[in-house]
This record gives structure tokens, sequence and C-alpha cells, in this order.
């Protein structure tokens, strides 16, 4: 238990300061007018398909079992997180891009801790 809920912190931190690095170096970018606000948006949402899809395999190839499982959990940890940030306030509101978005990065981490688990364990 100790070892998985390690691997879901260790996870989230990572996934949160790689997200705000590529954040910061995209919106630096746009800025400065060297990609416009279409190549920025479809930039965003590959760019944090990479990092879920290293946050799942990092998870899943550290806890060893369960792939499926804490992929599921992890992505219903993150969705809440999200949603909290929207009712709150703290984003403008949920529209369709986000919940592609959020649909996109929620697949690909739970197809990616299976890969990870199963890599593990060969």
């Amino acid at each position: 238990m100790k070892k998985t809920l390690s691997a879901y912190i260790i996870d989230f931190s990572l996934i949160i300061i790689i997200s705000v690095i590529a954040s910061l170096v995209l919106t630096g970018l746009r800025i400065s007018n060297q990609i416009d606000n279409q190549v920025y948006s479809i930039s965003l949402t590959v760019v944090s398909a990479i990092i879920f899809f290293i946050g799942g395999f990092f998870l899943g190839f550290k806890v060893k079992k369960r792939g499926l499982l804490n992929g599921f959990i992890f992505s219903l940890i993150y969705t809440t997180v999200v949603l909290l940030f929207i009712f709150f306030g703290l984003e403008k509101q949920l529209d369709v891009n986000k919940v592609i978005d959020l649909i996109i990065n929620n697949v690909v981490f739970i197809v990616a801790c299976l890969i990870g688990v199963n890599l593990a364990n060969h």
C-alpha cells in the first residue's frame, strides 16, 4: 500500500512539474508570435498526451501489478482535480475541447499504465 501511494504521489508530482514546464515553453512561443493559436492548441494536446503516457508508464512500471485498476484510479483523481478547478472558477468553463483533452489524457494514461505493468513483469 505504501509503495503504491508513494508511486501515485511521485507520478502526480512528475506530471505537474513537466506540464508546467511544457506550458511555459508553449506559452512563451505563442506570446512571441512563433506559433499561432491553432498550432498552440494542437501542440498542447500532443504534449499533454506524451506527458500522461510517461506518467502512466512510470506508475505501471513502479507498481508492477493491477495496471488497469491503478490507471482508472489515477484517472479518476485527475478528473476530479480538473473538475474542481473548473467548478471553483480557476478555469473559465468546461467546453468540448477540455472534455476531449480530458478523455484523451485519461485513455493514454490507462494504456501506458498497462504497458508499464506488462514491461515490469518481463
